[in-house]
């Protein structure tokens, strides 16, 4: 919105008479917010669909006023919900929605097969962590995104993201030497599964059928590209690719950093989106790209139980 063009097209007010003896005492603010809201609109004689922001303010933030009370008041004025309408115009094929009127809606993570709840509430994230569900934290990122690029970039770390923190905690309390040693004993030992494993083997499950479409079709290039990027590094590098291996995934580029900043190769690698369990690293990785903080395990201090998510079955969506 240009505010040097603001042009008033039509006004309303809310009621009066909210107070402790007023007749709307009772009556919720998204209520009482969502009659200007329809009202403004009908007077303006515009379609509702075509609003595009609703900037509503409240001077005691509490109770429904404490939510967010313009999202609330469009959604009780009648306007179109916008995040289902954001998916029709981009033409996504999701159908399944929930709404709970600014409430976290991370305890339906089991019930609805999701394999990765993202929000930017830290509260949020973090109590869906610690309840074994998979989560992260969306941070404040530079990015500016190519419309004409058709491939999807996806980078994870991969202790404490995909894997569990077993092996960070050696290295964290023993030292590298140790750490080495304990990766090189384990080599054909799969790692536990970290908060987004489930996620990178349904991941994996599209890249298959990329794979199986290009051989039909050979001028087909595939859309998603998935990397590893590990501060690991020889020889603990092995164990890391051969517990890839035993989950059946795919990563079509693995890095082993051994302490080279993470940022230098996100600049070049411009993936859409990074996961990381270290705030340390994400300070750089969140100048160059998308990213996303999975506050998990020891480096977070954060002791959770992964749960380990059903199978997708056929024909369902979730990702």
């Amino acid at each position: 919105m240009d505010l040097n063009e603001v042009v008033i097209v039509s006004t309303a007010r809310t009621a009066l008479a909210k107070s402790f003896r007023g007749s709307f005492n009772d009556t919720e603010a998204p209520v009482l917010g969502g009659h200007v809201v329809r009202a403004v609109v009908e007077r303006a004689g515009i379609d509702p669909a075509d609003v595009e922001d609703v900037i509503m303010g409240a001077a005691v933030q509490q109770g429904t006023q404490a939510y967010n009370i313009g999202r609330l008041c469009a959604y009780t004025g009648g306007l179109p919900e916008s995040v289902l309408k954001t998916i029709e115009h981009y033409g996504l094929g999701m159908t399944r929605a929930i709404f709970m009127q600014g409430k976290s809606p991370y305890e339906y993570i089991p019930a609805l097969n999701i394999a990765l709840f993202l929000s930017g509430e830290k509260k949020d994230v973090e109590g869906a962590i610690k309840a074994g569900y998979p989560a992260g934290q969306v941070l404040d990122s530079k990015f500016e995104d190519d419309e004409t690029d058709r491939t999807l970039r996806i980078a994870f770390d991969f202790d404490g993201v995909l894997a569990g923190d077993e092996s960070e905690s050696i290295m964290q309390t023993s030292g590298l030497t140790v750490f080495h040693a304990h990766e090189v004993k384990n080599v054909m030992q799969p790692h536990n599964p970290g908060p987004l494993k489930e996620f990178m083997v349904r991941i994996s499950k599209i890249q298959t059928v990329e794979e199986k479409h290009k051989k039909l079709n050979p001028e087909y290039e595939n859309r998603i590209r998935v990397s590893i990027v590990t501060a690991r590094n020889a020889p603990s590098h092995e164990r890391a690719m051969n517990t890839l291996k035993s989950w059946g995934v795919m990563a079509n580029d693995a890095f082993f950093l051994g302490g080279i900043e993470k940022g230098k190769i996100l600049g070049v690698l411009k993936p859409h989106i990074f996961f990381d369990d270290q705030s340390g690293h994400l300070k750089s990785t969140s100048a160059v790209a998308p990213s996303v903080h999975i506050p998990f395990g020891i480096t977070n201090n954060v002791v959770a139980q992964v749960e380990v998510a059903p199978e997708v079955g056929q024909g369902e969506e979730a990702v």
